[in-house]
């Protein structure tokens, strides 16, 4: 261990700071990985075209598109 190894100090402090870029390394990997998921989750919920579930935004957007086509003529 690095710890008690008193000669090769500067040693320990070099494969401490390898680790270390290993490590963020990986870290960003995980936080990618996760923002790519709640994309993907939020995604699904918001422009699923499923007729039986649509998603928030195609349900928004065929609301709209219906009350265009009834095209209502004021009097």
């Amino acid at each position: 261990m690095c710890i008690f190894n008193i000669k090769k100090n500067n040693d320990c402090i070099a494969q401490s700071k390898r680790n270390e870029r290993g490590q963020v390394a990986v870290e960003y990997v995980l936080i990618l990985v996760v923002a790519v998921l709640i994309a993907l989750i939020l995604m699904k919920g918001l422009v699923s075209r499923n007729p039986n579930n649509p998603g928030a935004l195609i349900a928004g957007w065929q609301s709209v598109a219906a009350w265009i086509g009834e095209d209502k003529i004021e009097e």
